[in-house]
């Protein structure tokens, strides 16, 4: 059976096989809702893969963001998040930014984080791979 894959804020450049959702609608977006407006229009459990690429630094409210990636993946459903660090000129070059992130920023929300942070949320995930990735963008004068 065909995996089901959701990409959140997907803009113009949509993961393959892939409902695309956004709050604009380009010619790849297959559901156009403002994702600050909760809840989204997807069932719960809906969806086996998630791509998140450079969405969640856009929202207002990251919790109720990552509350309901949770609950419209499937159990044991994979979610990939693609977010700029902190301390990288992509995150302080956008004005549309509002949330910042870290390495350690999903531990609060995570089953693994080592840290019992059980307050923040009524979910959890687990974290099974994080890496920080640094691009080096030349300019020619």
């Amino acid at each position: 059976m065909p995996k089901k894959i959701l990409d959140i804020g997907c803009g113009k450049s949509k993961q393959p096989g892939a409902i695309g959702v956004d709050i604009l609608k380009f010619d790849n977006v297959d559901v156009v809702h403002n994702l600050d407006t909760f809840p989204w229009p997807f069932k719960d459990n809906e969806f086996d893969i998630i791509y998140a690429n450079h969405y969640l630094e856009h929202v207002n409210h990251i919790v109720d963001s990552l509350k309901e990636i949770h609950r419209i993946t499937k159990k044991n459903g994979i979610i990939n998040i693609r977010v700029p660090h902190y301390a990288s000129d992509n995150y302080s070059s956008d004005l549309t930014h509002k949330v910042r992130f870290g390495y350690r920023s999903f531990n609060h929300f995570s089953i693994n984080g080592k840290i019992d942070y059980d307050y923040y949320s009524d979910f959890k995930f687990e974290i099974l791979y994080r890496r920080i990735l640094w691009q080096h963008y030349l300019e020619w004068g």
